[in-house]
Parts: C-alpha cells; structure tokens; sequence
C-alpha cells in the first residue's frame, strides 16, 4: 500500500473506457486495473490455533 501512490503517480489511472474486442490486448499500455495481493498467515494461523 505504501508504494500505489508511486505507482500511480508514475503510470496514472487507467482511463476506464469499455473493451470492445480483446484483439491485441497484450500492445496496450495500461491494464483497466490495479491488482493488490496482501498476504499474511494471521487468517490460517488462527484457524490452526482453534484445533478444528
């Protein structure tokens, strides 16, 4: 999270217009998404701590 505001300010918003066609997707310049992963144990860390 510390760095989208990097990103974006390097690479901008994606312009949100609608795709019509896939047809040369992969020439496009921006993808119409920003993709964060967040990972920790916390979730299965607990779920192991409760003995189910």
């Amino acid at each position: 999270m510390d760095e989208l505001a990097d990103v974006v300010a390097e690479h901008g918003l994606p312009d949100g217009d609608v795709d019509e066609t896939y047809d040369r997707y992969h020439k496009r310049k921006f993808e119409k998404y920003i993709e964060v992963q967040v990972w920790t144990d916390d979730p299965v860390a607990k779920y192991l701590a409760s003995g189910r």
